[in-house]
């Protein structure tokens, strides 16, 4: 019965560090997506700055 209850918290502690491995995964890979963002929001202002006002106007029909 000893043994028992103990291989059932060996598994409960395994199923813990998995779980915390997903969400460690899943905030890196929130943190990466909010950084490529902020980084694609940067490189559109450095370029509506240099290329403002537009020389061309683009019609989409």
């Amino acid at each position: 019965m000893e043994a028992k209850a103990q291989a059932q918290q060996q598994q409960g502690f395994a199923e813990a560090k998995i779980l915390e491995e997903k969400l460690a995964a899943q905030a890196r890979g929130e943190e990466q997506q909010a950084n490529a963002k902020e980084n694609w929001v940067l490189l559109m202002r450095k370029f509506l700055k240099k290329n403002w006002p537009l020389k061309r106007v683009v019609r989409v029909n």
